[in-house]
Order: structure tokens, then C-alpha cells, then sequence
């Protein structure tokens, strides 16, 4: 409700105009959906309520609507499409598929490192996406290691001063295409090259935070561990 009433608010403001209402609004829903899903309480599988929630975002247009029960299929894990990088060309199709992409990654940290680290799933979207939409010209998934330097020193230079995304940058930068080569939409070379640049520019942004390094690396706080987090998330389930 409270997701709900904040729209509301935002959606009949003045002040605010209407990109800036529409960023608000997926921001919105995609919280709406991972609270509908992944709540203490909810009922896995009970859909029909939280499409019923979201109905106060698309505001009776069908189009729209639809797209929300997609993104609700994909992240209760209804939905998986076999991707292949011909479906992310830097046109109106590809940035649609790879927002969709980007929602079944959120579902793979969920399955990878488990529920406390949802929050940060979706922190890692957010700037992977940011970063790739930065580089693509002949293909989406395209690494640049001098486009992901541009991002890292934007975050990182006065007046932003955004630490905290420079390094959810080159975390979610990392597993993204972790997850994409698991999905063959990326070759081993290529994420070679992404752990080889990211390794690269975690030691500099290190060495520029120096003692405050902990406050800004989430995967530390969480302890995450690639190599062990699916039996550890077994072992919790079990």
C-alpha cells in the first residue's frame, strides 16, 4: 500500500514532469512486485492480488498491463526465454529484451546468494544497466573497458562524489556477465576481459577510498561468495 500511495502522490504533483513520473513509476512497480513476491508471509504462486496492485500503475491501459505480468512471470520464475545475442541489437526490441534480461538476473542473484541479497540484486541492475546502455552499438552486451573507466570516474569525481554506485557498478557490472556467459549470450573471452578490467579498477577505486572501503562494498557486508553460495543457500533451505 504504501508503494501504491506514494505513486499516487507523484502521479497527480504539478512539479513533476512526466519522465520523470515514468522513472518513478518503474522504480515503483518493480518494488511493488519484489515485495508481492518475496515478502515473509506471501503465498508463492498467489498472483492474482499483486496483478490486481499493479493495475494503479498501468491505469487501465492493457498494454502496459501486460507488461507488468511479464515482469511478475519472469521474477516468480514462470517465464525463462532462450535468449541468443541477435535479441539485443541497440534498437526499441533489444532495449525491451534486455530489460527483461536484467529482471530474470535479478532472479538469478536471488537464486545464487538467496533472499538477504535481493536488495542488492536489484542495486546491480540498476547500474549494469545503466553501464551497458552507456556502450551499446553493434550489440547490448559489448564490453568496453574504457566506457566502464568513463562510468566508474562520473561516479567517482566532485561534484558526485557517488562512491557507493562506483562499486555496485563494477560488482553488478562483474555478475551480469557472469550470468550472461552462464546463458552463452557472451563468450569465456569476453568475460575474462570483464573479470580482467574489473579486478583492474577495484584495486583503484581501493586505492581511492582507501579505509572507507568497507562501507561501499555490499558483497563484504553480505558476505557473498560466488563458489559457495548455492550449498550454503541449500544448507539454510534444508
Amino acid at each position: 500500500a504504501s508503494y501504491r500511495q506514494t505513486w499516487e502522490k507523484i502521479d497527480s504533483s504539478p512539479e513533476i514532469m512526466s519522465w520523470g513520473k515514468d522513472e518513478f513509476k518503474e522504480k515503483l512497480s518493480i518494488l511493488t512486485i519484489l515485495e508481492g513476491l518475496f515478502s515473509p508471509g506471501k503465498q508463492p504462486g498467489d498472483l492474482d492480488g499483486l496483478l490486481k496492485v499493479l493495475q494503479v500503475y498501468a491505469q487501465g491501459r492493457q498494454e502496459e498491463m501486460s507488461q507488468y505480468e511479464r515482469m511478475v512471470n519472469i521474477l516468480a520464475g514462470k517465464e525463462r526465454n532462450r535468449w541468443n545475442p541477435d535479441d539485443f541489437v541497440p534498437d526499441d526490441k533489444g532495449f525491451d529484451n534486455l530489460f527483461y534480461l536484467s529482471l530474470e538476473f535479478l532472479g538469478w542473484v536471488n537464486d545464487q546468494y538467496g533472499l538477504e541479497a535481493l536488495g542488492l540484486g536489484e542495486n546491480y541492475r540498476i547500474e549494469a544497466l545503466k553501464y551497458i546502455y552507456s556502450v551499446g552499438k553493434k550489440s547490448l552486451l559489448r564490453f568496453s573497458e574504457k566506457k566502464l573507466e568513463e562510468y566508474l570516474a562520473r561516479c567517482l569525481r566532485f561534484p558526485a562524489f557517488e562512491q557507493d554506485k562506483a562499486m555496485i557498478a563494477l560488482e553488478g557490472v562483474r555478475e551480469f556477465y557472469v550470468f550472461a556467459q552462464q546463458l552463452e549470450l557472451v563468450d569465456e573471452d569476453t568475460l575474462g576481459e570483464v573479470n580482467n578490467s574489473c579486478d583492474k579498477f577495484e584495486k583503484q577505486v581501493a586505492n581511492i577510498l582507501r579505509s572507507d572501503l568497507w562501507k561501499y562494498s555490499w558483497r563484504r557486508w553480505l558476505k557473498l561468495n560466488r563458489e559457495d553460495s548455492v550449498e550454503a543457500h541449500k544448507t539454510l533451505e534444508n
